[in-house]
Formats: C-alpha cells, sequence, structure tokens
C-alpha cells in the first residue's frame, strides 16, 4: 500500500471513529466499507466532516464522494437519494455557498450545523421548482446559522413548491429575511423548534390550509425586525413562547392557543391578526411601546381567557370595521391606554366576564364616523380603578344604540361609571353595580 493509499485509509478511519460508524476494509478491494452506527440505520446517504473533507457514504457502507465542498456532498446526497428516502447530516460544520436543492419528497436528518453564506437574499435549502412539485419534505435535528456580512441572505428553508412539510427539533441561531417560509401548501407542520434572531420567523403560505406550529421558542433578541409568525394561513398556532417579538402579522382562519408572548419593549402589537381567528389561553407581557392585541379590520374573531399585562398603549383594540368579535374571560392590567379600545365603525361585539383595571378607559368606544353604532353586548364584567369605566365618543348627534350594558361591577372609576353617547331610549343598561 503506498504512502497515499494509507494516508487516505487514515483519514476515513479518523472521520468514520468521531462520527461514531464501524469500519471495515473489504479484502481485496478499493473501498472503504462503514456499517453505520445504530443512530444512522436506515438512510441512504450519510454525510459527514473531518478536517475539512466532505464525505458521503451510501446505505451499503461505501464512500461514494469525498470532497471539500459542503454544497457538493450534501448536494449529491440528495440528488442520489431515492424518491420517499432519507438523508442524514451528520455533527459537524456545513459552509452553503451555492444552495441545495430538493426536487423530490424526502427527508433530511441529522445534528450538523448548515451555515448560510450565499449572500442577499439567497436561500440555504429550497424545496420545489416553478416546474416540479414536492408532495413530501422533512427535515428534523439540523443547525442552522447565516453570515451577515456584508449583506443579509435569504431563508433557512423555503419551500415555494411544497405540498406537505414536517419541520422538527430545527435550532436557528439566527438567519437572514426568514427561517423557515411557505409559498404554497397544505398540511406543514412546525414543531418543537428554536428560532433565533430573523426577520420574520415562519411565514406561512398565503394559499395552504392545515398549518400547525407547535411547542416552539421564537427569541429575537438582538433582530432589528420582531415578528416571529407571518401574514398566512397558519391554522394552529399553540404552546409557543415569543420572545422580544410580535407574536403574528395578519394571522388568519386561525387559533392561537396557550401562547406566552413577551414583546419586551418592541414598538410592535404582541397578536395581530384578521377574520376568522381564534385567540385563547394566551398571555402578552411587555409591550412597553405597543399593543397587547389588534384585530386589522377583521370579522368573527374570538377572544377568551387571555391575560394581558401593562401594554404601553391599549390591551386590546378594535379598529377599520371589525364586526363579530367576541372578548370573554380576559384580564387586562394596567395598560398605558385603555383596556378595550374600539374606533373606526365597529358592530356586533361581545365583551363579557372581563377583568379590567387601572386603564384611562376601562372600554372605550370613539369614532368620527356620522353614524350610530349599535350591538354591542357588554356584560359580567368587573372594571375597576381607572380613569373612565365604560366611555362613548361618537359624533354629535350619534349614539350607541341598540346595545345591552348589564350586570356589570364598576367600582373606583375616577371619572365615571357608564359615560358618554349612549342612547337610552333604545340600549339596556341595567343591572350594573357601580361603586
Amino acid at each position: 500500500m503506498n504512502t497515499r493509499a494509507a494516508l487516505i485509509i487514515a483519514l476515513l478511519l479518523a472521520a468514520s471513529f468521531l462520527a461514531g460508524y464501524h469500519v471495515a476494509i473489504a479484502a481485496q478491494s478499493p473501498k472503504v466499507l462503514i456499517e453505520p452506527g445504530s443512530f444512522a440505520e436506515g438512510y441512504d446517504y450519510i454525510v459527514f466532516v473531518h478536517n475539512g473533507i466532505y464525505y458521503v457514504k451510501s446505505q451499503e457502507g461505501e464512500i461514494v464522494l469525498a470532497t471539500t465542498d459542503a454544497d457538493e456532498a450534501i448536494q449529491y446526497a440528495v440528488d442520489n437519494c431515492p424518491e420517499w428516502g432519507a438523508i442524514y447530516i451528520a455533527e459537524g460544520t456545513y459552509m452553503i455557498d451555492s444552495g441545495i436543492i430538493v426536487e423530490k419528497s424526502m427527508c433530511i436528518h441529522g445534528c450538523g450545523t448548515l451555515i448560510n453564506a450565499r449572500g442577499e437574499n439567497q436561500d440555504t435549502i429550497i424545496v420545489g421548482t416553478s416546474t416540479i412539485w414536492v408532495d413530501y419534505f422533512e427535515v428534523k435535528g439540523l443547525k442552522f446559522d447565516c453570515i451577515t456580512e456584508p449583506t443579509i441572505p435569504g431563508d433557512h428553508i423555503w419551500m415555494p413548491y411544497c405540498r406537505r412539510a414536517l419541520i422538527e427539533g430545527i435550532y436557528s441561531v439566527k438567519s437572514g429575511e426568514e427561517c423557515i417560509s411557505f409559498y404554497r401548501g397544505y398540511e406543514c407542520r412546525v414543531v418543537n423548534c428554536y428560532i433565533g434572531p430573523v426577520m420574520t420567523g415562519i411565514n406561512p403560505a398565503l394559499e395552504g390550509r392545515n398549518f400547525v406550529i407547535a411547542n416552539c421558542i421564537f427569541n429575537f433578541t438582538g433582530a432589528a425586525s420582531a415578528t416571529a409568525i407571518g401574514n398566512g394561513a397558519a391554522r394552529s398556532i399553540t404552546n409557543c413562547y415569543f420572545f422580544n417579538c410580535c407574536g403574528t402579522n395578519g394571522l388568519q382562519n386561525a387559533i392561537m392557543s396557550s401562547c406566552y408572548i413577551d414583546v419586551k419593549g418592541r414598538l410592535t402589537t404582541g397578536v395581530v391578526f384578521g377574520s376568522n381567528a381564534t385567540i385563547v389561553g394566551c398571555t402578552i407581557v411587555g409591550a412597553e411601546h405597543g399593543i397587547g392585541m389588534r384585530p386589522e379590520g377583521a370579522s368573527n374573531v374570538i377572544i377568551t381567557g387571555c391575560m394581558i399585562l401593562q401594554p404601553l398603549k391599549h390591551g386590546i383594540w378594535l379598529r377599520y370595521n371589525a364586526t363579530h368579535v367576541s372578548i370573554t374571560d380576559c384580564t387586562i392590567i394596567d395598560p398605558g391606554w385603555d383596556g378595550i379600545a374600539i374606533t373606526g365603525f365597529c358592530e356586533d361585539v361581545l365583551i363579557q366576564s372581563c377583568y379590567i383595571t387601572q386603564a384611562s378607559k376601562g372600554i372605550s368606544i370613539i369614532y368620527d364616523y356620522q353614524a350610530n353604532t349599535s350591538s354591542y353586548i357588554i356584560t359580567d364584567n368587573i372594571i375597576k380603578s381607572n380613569g373612565y369605566g365604560i366611555y362613548v365618543d361618537l359624533p354629535s348627534g350619534y349614539y350607541l344604540v341598540n346595545s345591552i350594558i348589564t350586570e356589570n361591577v364598576l367600582a373606583d372609576n375616577s371619572s365615571g361609571n357608564i359615560v358618554g353617547d349612549i342612547d337610552t331610549a333604545t340600549c339596556v343598561i341595567a343591572n350594573n353595580k357601580e361603586v
């Protein structure tokens, strides 16, 4: 055996040992067979790195590629993986300069770190093309990072033409534009992920359906922008922790439940959402420069069982003609402005069983439209220690009509309990306890 061959064998033996593989040299053959450890069984290809050399091992244990280019190694494994197959990227750092293109249904698992060094608006992994739809794509366990100088790269995982996807257990140190972005798709899930500073953490498909985002942590400390989940059709967001960011921006046709949103001084809002949205059991704190929740021109909205603590402005702000809104069993403490503020021509609003305290106005209905507003039910709330309890201010000659204000406890509101432009002939105001 010559010196060059011996050196290659030694490198492969060292790399295999470090990566957790069993090694055997085939008799009377130039091939080096590497038997995967138990963690790697079942993968069509395994990519690993040692001393700056990137290796690709086949399922049969044969090294099929050795290169100094991480892109080449991973792309080779992806291209040669069979449809519905899987590759494993082992521990190590993989500098991505060209981008990984996926054009088939497959899985990429591993514990390696992929670093996007591609430049402005360039993505780490791209799934599908304008002519090739990928039916299913899966990523598990990988770590992502990026180089942000001199330009900001694009997304870590960009799925413009992927119908179904599972992103599980990834750790994103930071990314450029978006960590995970969908364009179209349905039955897509992002679970158990950590997403660090980025412009937008997850951007669901506008045309999508059956999206699930669950058990994720979004930590945007140090990020210039601050939106965890962008404007898309995410159907279910549950049990997520949002730190130093806006939870959602334009969420619609969806349910958000059991989430904790710590805005931490951002000039932003905890949750922004549109029509057909349900927000259940969420806590919003730290909105020292913003608003707790803001439905934007929304209809068919349910907000229930939520707690909003010390926003700089309003706890909940309904505006732009929001209709068919239910706010129940919520606690709003110490907003800088109003507990629940209703501006614009909003109708068919239920506010029930809420606790509102230390606000300028507990509930305010204020706008400049030349029209009456109607169909409010404000009942069974505790509204105490505010400036005003319930305050209505409409243009001259216009009133709140055909509404019900009953069974509320209004206590210690220094400027008045029920004040303003209310038509007592068409409204029911009864059985309120004013102290």
